[in-house]
């Protein structure tokens, strides 16, 4: 199963090309 959720504060110091918005692990 994906979850996907989006990245509000959590990567705001850390935020990928790939990863700006949503985060699926």
């Amino acid at each position: 199963m994906i979850e996907c959720f989006e990245i509000t504060v959590l990567a705001s110091q850390n935020v990928d090309s790939n990863l700006h918005n949503k985060r699926c692990d």
